[in-house]
């Protein structure tokens, strides 16, 4: 099994163990049986980070190590220092939309399950800083440093991928493409998503067409390709359904 698909599938299960974790924060589910959900919550920004981080860093790594091709169609040392400011931004914006979810839960709402926003300023305000830069800050760095290692993949020799792990990548795509549109939907940000997925996406099918090549012959770029169509397609049936400003906690489908 290649590098490349042992590490999206180790992403893959970081985003699982994730969103059981903060599920469990917002439906007042204890993770620990006989701990106070307070310290589950205050636990919770590090959880974040530290799962996005590793499972970003192993995704890295095993782009970046890929055989290289002997003509290089960019210079990808100048992408070093934007990756490292995406995974920052990243990192910023589930810090800022952990800690207001933990405010308004713990400190203001009796039940964030049943009570999610309340006429008062400090409720507005945490509201506000989840649902908006919280999700924004995670969503749109996130998806660019994605395009980002694909286009780094570009660089690279051409992969044969057995069947299998063909199958495996486009599962994991699948799913990540699922909850992104959720997480879209619930942070309001699916207006903002869609221009730039589709941009990103035409960028990186005229990067493969130079090169010669498929979207979907390199792993990381199938990984990417199949997760944001199916961002799109989801996101847009769920708008034309349900209204482009709809959470899908107001339709009694959780929270993000």
């Amino acid at each position: 099994m290649q590098k490349v698909t042992k590490a999206i599938i180790i992403l893959t299960l970081g985003y699982i163990l994730l969103m059981i974790y903060a599920y469990g924060v917002f439906l007042q589910i204890p993770v620990v049986q006989g701990q106070t959900l307070t310290l589950q919550a205050v636990v919770e920004p590090f959880v974040y980070i530290v799962l996005m981080t590793i499972g970003n860093l192993f995704v890295f790594k095993a782009v970046y190590s890929q055989e290289k091709s002997k003509k290089q169609f960019f210079d990808e040392k100048k992408l070093l220092p934007w990756v490292i400011t995406l995974l920052m931004l990243v990192a910023f914006g589930v810090g800022i939309h952990s800690s207001a979810q933990l405010i308004e839960g713990t400190f203001i709402n009796s039940s964030t399950a049943t009570i999610h926003f309340i006429d008062n300023f400090s409720s507005q305000l945490s509201y506000f800083l989840e649902e908006y830069p919280g999700h924004y800050l995670i969503a749109i760095p996130a998806i660019i440093l994605s395009f980002f290692l694909a286009k780094i993949e570009l660089n690279r020799k051409k992969a044969k991928s057995k069947r299998f792990e063909k199958g495996i990548i486009s599962f994991c795509a699948l799913f990540v493409g699922v909850i992104s549109a959720v997480s879209n939907a619930e942070g309001h940000s699916t207006l903002f998503m869609l221009p730039i997925s589709f941009y990103l996406l035409i960028l990186l099918f005229r990067g493969n067409r130079q090169k010669g090549r498929n979207l979907l012959t390199m792993p990381f770029s199938s990984y990417f390709t199949i997760s944001v169509i199916s961002m799109i397609l989801i996101n847009i049936i769920f708008g034309l359904t349900f209204g482009w400003f709809v959470q899908p906690t107001e339709l009694g489908f959780g929270s993000i």
